[in-house]
């Protein structure tokens, strides 16, 4: 892929990203984890989540979109989306979809319902 045509590029032409989600779309692209973890271990804990700071915010449209669009997933390497650490906003509405990557969130928490069924 050029530089001028990638996941970040794709992605930009529907969302207004982040500075947090511009990084999860490069870590993606690359094959490895996108890591939103404080310094401080007592920092990580998501169920206090409420008091970490927008750095650490994804909203889930954007990760669904990443699940489900055919041109985004080109981008996916076959390690997939990981993610550490990050507040995921929004509902994941995973209805329906067949990942053929790894979809993994480690110590994240997540505001809203994911939906699989």
């Amino acid at each position: 892929m050029t530089a001028d045509k990638n996941l970040s590029h794709l992605a930009s032409t529907r969302f207004s990203l982040s500075k947090a989600e511009g990084r999860l779309l490069e870590q993606v692209e690359t094959g490895e984890v996108a890591n939103y973890l404080a310094e401080a271990a007592t920092q990580n804990d998501p169920s206090q989540a409420d008091t970490w700071d927008d750095s650490r915010q994804l909203r889930a449209t954007l990760l669904s979109w990443l699940c489900t669009d055919t041109e985004a997933s080109q981008f996916i390497t076959h390690r997939g989306i990981q993610i550490q650490g990050a507040k995921i906003v929004g509902s994941l509405d995973l209805q329906f979809a067949t990942l053929p990557f790894p979809l993994i969130c480690q110590q994240c928490a997540f505001t809203e319902a994911i939906r699989l069924e």
